[in-house]
Parts: structure tokens; C-alpha cells; sequence
């Protein structure tokens, strides 16, 4: 595996242990459930909970885009716009379980990318009704992205707690 592979399968794996602190005992439910006054905001559970069902949803891409290389695949636009919060009750689910779910599952994608041969990466890819063809490294990058991309509005929302 090239050093960029590994240097990004590094940075999916490493940075796990910064979601615990949501699920320890002494954080907040106040916290957890807190929406700031902004338009359209989410709760850190409903965050949370978004960035685990995008895990599940990118675990099995990469698996189909290894079993069965340029399958075509549904846009999930409703979960991207986020429609599924209400419908879906994200601020009933466990932020515990939805945390252990999450690094569970970060894991096994994880080792299933380790597990790949070099020449792999470049072969499989999933085709999107929009004509895009994401590979393995596209979607490995989007989940990096993604996570610091909530993590960001998780510490916006922690900032507005604590000036309240």
C-alpha cells in the first residue's frame, strides 16, 4: 500500500477515541440535546447519530464497490439534506450505543480496507445515479472529511452552551 493510502487509513482509524468523551458518563444530557438558536441546527445526539448511519452507509459502498465493482447506487440526498433526523427519532437513540456503533464499524472498514491489495484501490469504485464514479480512496476520504466536518458543529454547539 502506497504511503498516501496508509497515511489516510491512519488518520480514518486514529481519531476514533475523540468521540468517547460524547458518551461518558459525565457529559451532559443537556448537552447532548442542546440546539443552538440557529436555523436548521442539530443536537450533538442528532450529529452523532447522522455520523454513525453515514458510516453504515459508506461501509457497505466500499463493500459493493468491492464485491461488485461500478455497481450502481442510489443517491441518498434525503440523508444528505438531513430528512432523516425527525422521521428516523435521532433524539431518542443512545449516544453510547451510537458512539460504540460508529468506532465499531469504523473499525471493520478499516481492516477491511487493510486487507486490500495496492492494485485494488484503483479498480473498485460504485457509480452514482449523477454519473460520478467515487472510488475506495474517494469514499475513505469523504468519511475523514465528514467526521471533522460535524466535529466542527459538535464544538459550535459546545461553544453556544457555554455562552448561554
Amino acid at each position: 500500500m502506497n504511503d498516501k493510502r496508509k497515511e489516510a487509513l491512519d488518520t480514518f482509524i486514529g481519531n476514533l477515541d475523540r468521540f468517547d468523551r460524547y458518551a461518558a458518563a459525565g457529559y451532559a444530557k443537556e448537552l447532548l440535546d442542546f440546539r443552538p438558536a440557529i436555523e436548521d441546527a442539530w443536537t450533538i445526539r442528532e450529529h452523532l447519530v447522522h455520523l454513525m448511519d453515514a458510516e453504515i452507509i459508506l461501509h457497505l459502498r466500499i463493500k459493493r464497490a468491492i464485491a461488485e465493482p461500478g455497481i450502481a447506487v442510489p443517491d441518498l440526498a434525503p440523508f444528505i439534506r438531513g430528512e432523516w433526523v425527525k422521521p428516523l427519532r435521532y433524539f431518542e437513540q443512545s449516544v453510547i450505543d451510537t458512539v460504540e456503533a460508529f468506532k465499531r464499524i469504523r473499525t471493520l472498514t478499516h481492516s477491511l480496507l487493510l486487507s486490500r491489495a495496492e492494485e485494488d484501490w484503483d479498480g473498485y469504485y460504485i457509480e452514482r445515479t449523477n454519473g460520478e464514479k467515487p472510488t475506495i480512496e474517494d469514499m475513505l476520504k469523504l468519511l475523514i472529511h465528514h467526521d471533522g466536518y460535524h466535529i466542527d458543529f459538535i464544538e459550535r454547539n459546545e461553544d453556544y452552551w457555554e455562552r448561554r
